[in-house]
């Protein structure tokens, strides 16, 4: 697959080629960093895991590069710690089994730029590739402003998609805060 995103990593944890793992791919996940996918695609990864009749892949949309560094990582550059991040999602898709994780390492600043629409274009050829049945971004209520920023441009290749590949089901996930203030017939506990 060829991706705009020219420094893309690919991974596959059984080492399947990327093109069947993405077809055979039932739910998606959508996250701006390495970190969310675990948290706003948790029912998808869990219900995929070890179920031969349903696979998970994810996205990571950036590259880590703006990571907090505390601890053993307060003196990593920004190239080691979108190494480490890197490694870190391939190592939680072995983990968890996923059928492929792909992570576009945009920048955040680039995802909020006329580069958006590069964005946007990566992820219909994914969504294409996938044809996912379930798709998990984050919400556009979201206080994060690369999260909201991931999410539209979700939204965007989604909308493109012809009516026959629209997933059946779409959720836009809350990681960071409660939805006490959105009715509970809005909501969807997951």
């Amino acid at each position: 697959m060829k991706l705009n995103s020219g420094s893309a990593d690919t991974y596959v944890p059984d080492g399947t080629e990327l093109a069947p793992a993405l077809a055979r791919t039932t739910h998606l996940g959508i996250g701006a960093h390495a970190d969310d996918l675990e948290i706003l695609a948790w029912p998808g990864i869990a219900r995929c895991y070890r179920n031969p009749e349903y696979w998970f892949s994810g996205v990571v949309v950036t590259d880590g590069a703006g990571s907090p560094r505390r601890g053993p990582y307060a003196d990593y550059s920004d190239a080691e710690i979108v190494l480490r991040r890197q490694q870190e999602q391939r190592s939680a898709a072995a983990l968890g089994e996923y059928s492929s994780i792909l992570q576009l390492r945009y920048t955040s600043p680039a995802l909020k730029s006329e580069l958006a629409a590069a964005v946007t274009a990566d992820l219909l050829k994914i969504l294409i590739a996938s044809q996912p049945r379930v798709v998990y971004l984050h919400n556009l209520a979201d206080s994060h402003r690369t999260h909201v920023a991931t999410a539209l441009a979700s939204i965007e290749a989604l909308r493109q998609l012809p009516a026959a590949q629209q997933p059946t089901e779409l959720y836009g996930v809350e990681i960071w805060r409660g939805l006490d203030w959105l009715p509970g017939k809005y909501r969807v506990d997951l």
